[in-house]
């Protein structure tokens, strides 16, 4: 059986998602305001470099207005983009402490579980300050098949708990918010590095 990963990238399930939520993304430029990372950054005053896992096409690089990349598991979203990398989450093509912001942009629940450590080990490594994670909310997990591909089951839980138990993260904002046209809760957690 072959794993989430192996599936968005090799199966087309990256450029199917894309394809099937760009109406929903251009939405969500026009409105970028209402964003939740877009208000968390703001809120904190974040500055410096970024990168987003799970970018789609880019768009909220270009609204936050922060130097820096994106990394998506769809060919689709990224083309012609140079700022934007074909990847997933657990194997990060930067070098160790790269930016200031890694932002986790609505992408964990889609990943394949046991990667969790490896996808948390490549956000701290290329991380200087922040890490944000941004995704659904649920009490518990909730496992339900990917309307892209039925071989794919997707995790809704508290991504942010990924984080929390560390000694060297503390996290210094939190807020829930309803889905951008779905249902269901999504939250933003935002986590400072500390110095060990």
């Amino acid at each position: 059986m072959m794993s989430n990963k192996e599936l968005y990238l090799n199966d087309g399930v990256g450029d199917r998602y894309f394809l099937r939520r760009k109406s929903v993304l251009d939405e969500m430029t026009k409105e970028y305001q209402s964003d939740p990372v877009y208000i968390a950054v703001k809120a904190l005053g974040l500055k410096g470099s970024y990168l987003e896992i799970g970018c789609s096409n880019g768009w909220r690089l270009d609204v936050l207005g922060l130097d820096g990349y994106g990394i998506d598991p769809s060919r689709e979203a990224i083309c012609g983009n140079e700022r934007l990398r074909y990847g997933t989450a657990d194997d990060l093509p930067f070098s160790g402490h790269s930016f200031d912001i890694v932002c986790f942009g609505f992408c964990l629940y889609a990943v394949d579980n046991n990667d969790l450590f490896k996808i948390a080990y490549e956000a701290d490594r290329v991380s200087r300050e922040y890490i944000i994670i941004y995704d659904f909310i649920v009490d518990g997990y909730v496992y339900k098949p990917n309307p892209d591909c039925p071989a794919i089951t997707t995790c809704k839980m508290d991504y942010s708990k990924m984080f929390e138990w560390h000694p060297n993260y503390s996290k210094i904002y939190s807020r829930r918010h309803s889905q951008v046209l779905g249902q269901g809760e999504v939250e933003v957690s935002v986590f400072k590095k500390l110095k060990p």
